[in-house]
């Protein structure tokens, strides 16, 4: 394994491994929490404006989504199905309340997943 130049720089006057080890992981985890901050910000702001872009919103929240869980920090699932649900045109208002109302009829709480499923189903 190799590391880049600017951090051998500051590991070299290291004396001991867990040191250095400490040294990597703090340089490392904080760009971590700022691509976590970066991700939720950027999620929790878009908007789908064009209802022909629908399918393709979906899939972009997604896979932010996926990197998030991946990083240890995504969204619980009652905030994701919020940023879906408040991410989409104002014309599927009526849509969004027939999912919700189907899934508290039900006394279920909707997975983020199944909520994606009942919004293509419907576009499609």
């Amino acid at each position: 394994m190799t590391i880049p130049d600017s951090l051998l720089i500051e590991v070299q006057k290291l004396k001991t491994a867990k040191e250095v080890w400490d040294t990597v992981c703090a340089k490392y985890e904080n760009k971590s929490l700022t691509v976590k901050v970066n991700l939720w910000h950027r999620m929790y702001e878009m908007k789908c404006e064009d209802e022909m872009q629908v399918q393709t919103h979906l899939e972009s929240l997604s896979r932010m989504q996926e990197q998030l869980s991946r990083m240890g920090g995504g969204l619980m699932d009652t905030d994701m199905i919020t940023v879906i649900l408040g991410s989409l045109p104002k014309s599927y208002c009526p849509l969004i309340n027939t999912i919700m109302m189907s899934a508290m009829h039900v006394k279920v709480t909707p997975k983020p997943t199944k909520v994606i499923e009942s919004l293509l189903n419907k576009i499609k």
